[in-house]
């Protein structure tokens, strides 16, 4: 995710992005020829290196595009949007179950939008951040396990489209001492000297991170208000981050 860090001007928030658009397919009167024959890796072959470990299992990955045959790379580039958003929404419905039960008609959900016309290849969501809420975009990262965004003041932040969001100006704001569960289930847990509250850091394949406190606050999605919510607040944040205030898994 080194690029240079630039401000995307023509980003404009939205409270309720535009849906995505529907897959549609022409059917066609010829049968449709079989996929092409996936090719067997050497790696998978029966025969194995005489110093290889026995114990050792390896098995070949296949994109799911190579089954989807006779579609053109615009169909393919919708059906990956429909799994993405089928995926997200499933993520959060389970997590929506898991802390506060009730019936379907309850659950929050929230649109996705492309980054690509902002020069970015990943999906953004907006949420409602604080109370009263402000709206920001968000990128979408499954693979994290922390919400993040950025937050005033900065001591190193990178250009983002929407104003950075002021903790100090939301009621709902609330830092976690160190001793919590919710600290301690952090991957990399910390704990300022001075206030005795968590702090949080989370490093990406990249050399980007984000760093600082770690707090509950309440997030709207659309209509739902969820409080509560932990995530990080963080004032010294770097890397190939582009146009987005930060990330929710």
């Amino acid at each position: 995710m080194e690029e240079k860090k630039t401000p995307i001007s023509s980003f404009s928030l939205s409270s309720s992005p535009s849906p995505l658009p529907p897959l549609t397919t022409t059917p066609s009167s010829s049968t449709p020829s079989p996929p092409p024959p996936l090719s067997q890796p050497e790696s998978f072959s029966e025969t194995s290196e005489p110093d290889s470990d026995p114990s050792s299992l390896s098995l070949p990955l296949h994109h799911l595009d190579a089954f989807s045959f006779n579609q053109t790379p615009s169909q393919l580039f919708h059906l990956r949007l429909c799994r993405d958003s089928f995926r997200f929404n499933s993520l959060t419905s389970l997590a929506y179950n898991r802390t506060r039960p009730g019936p379907p008609s309850s659950r929050f959900s929230s649109s996705i939008v492309s980054g690509l016309s902002q020069g970015n290849d990943e999906y953004f969501t907006g949420i409602g951040v604080g109370s009263p809420p402000k709206y920001l975009y968000m990128v979408l990262d499954t693979g994290s396990d922390v919400v993040w965004l950025q937050c005033a003041p900065c001591k190193r932040c990178y250009s983002q489209t929407d104003p950075v969001f002021d903790p100090r100006k939301s009621s709902s704001f609330s830092s976690l001492p160190c001793s919590s569960p919710l600290c301690r289930h952090l991957d990399s847990p910390g704990c300022s000297s001075k206030s005795k509250t968590c702090l949080y850091q989370v490093s990406y394949g990249d050399g980007s991170f984000t760093f600082d406190d770690f707090s509950t606050k309440t997030l709207t999605f659309r209509r739902s208000k969820i409080p509560k919510v932990a995530l990080g607040c963080g004032h010294d944040n770097e890397g190939l981050f582009v146009g987005a205030v930060g990330e929710a898994c």
